[in-house]
């Protein structure tokens, strides 16, 4: 029952026309649907909630159902079948997978309203449909959230509220004026994937663009008998890969930041810095010897 009210109160959350009405069918012979949604010209759309984690175990139960609603709702052109897990798609040697049994079914189904000229259409909420909702950054999903499990999300607007919270206990002392930037922010900046770490980065870009060109323009200059010249070469390509690393778009929060690449490049620039320093002091040394 828990499953079928959740899975009805996020359909009372969907979008309709101006006009329906939804309605929630009572305990008893739910005909085939656990709630709908009858529009302005007399049509409707429904939900069916089934609590089993098998599709073997489903067929029988979702054609009662079917059968039930399409004896007790004849104007109803839309039904969305309601489950708790993924579908598998494997493909066994023999048979079908529960993917494919579903396919199949749901075609059974609408090709059996098409011969009684009746347009139907199936549509699946399985588990990963229904965790996309309950993630919606609106008030209404969020308060499903936490009434179903206790769960509070970090959405804007909780940030918001919570700031403003801050804001009214500090009173006066606080002012935008004598904020001190802190570095732990832009640690939650980036955690966030604020626009400022793509604006940092970008600026790292640009600084290294042009400073390592003056670097490397002022090497070549100072170079003599091409002596470091293979060396100024490959740190020119080092920089350069460092460069194209910080172009690379920046992932979203569900993905790590590419720190590791970017420490490997950094470290290889540093390293045949170190590299033709050595080599210009020796070349200095034996110039000054001789």
């Amino acid at each position: 029952m828990d499953f079928e009210e959740l899975c009805s109160q996020l359909a009372r959350l969907e979008v309709c026309p101006n006009g329906s009405e939804f309605i929630r069918k009572g305990a008893g012979g739910d005909g085939g649907v656990e709630c709908f949604i009858r529009l302005r010209n007399g049509s409707e759309r429904g939900w069916q909630a089934k609590y089993v984690f098998k599709w073997d175990h489903l067929t029988t139960q979702l054609d009662s159902s079917m059968n039930a609603m399409i004896d007790k709702h004849p104007r109803m052109d839309k039904i969305t079948i309601c489950l708790p897990f993924d579908l598998p798609d494997s493909r066994p040697a023999r048979g079908k997978s529960a993917r494919q049994k579903w396919v199949r079914w749901k075609a059974k189904w609408e090709t059996r309203a098409a011969a009684e000229q009746r347009t139907l259409s199936i549509i699946l909420w399985d588990q990963s449909h229904l965790l996309s909702l309950l993630a919606t950054d609106t008030p209404q999903y969020v308060g499903q959230l936490f009434y179903w499990f206790g769960k509070t999300r970090l959405t804007s607007d909780w940030f918001w509220a919570n700031f403003k919270k801050a804001c009214a206990a500090l009173g006066s002392r606080y002012t935008p004026e004598t904020n001190v930037e802190l570095s732990l922010r832009q640690q939650f900046l980036a955690f966030a994937r604020d626009p400022f770490l793509e604006n940092t980065v970008r600026k790292w870009s640009q600084d290294l663009s042009g400073r390592s060109n003056d670097v490397l323009c002022a090497l070549e200059s100072a170079n003599v008998n091409n002596v470091v010249m293979p060396r100024v070469k490959a740190l020119k390509g080092s920089l350069e890969t460092l460069r194209a690393a910080f172009q690379r778009q920046i992932p979203g929060p569900d993905s790590d930041l590419p720190l590791t690449r970017w420490k490997e490049e950094l470290t290889a620039c540093r390293n045949f810095g170190r590299q033709f320093h050595a080599v210009s002091l020796a070349n200095c040394s034996d110039r000054f010897l001789m």
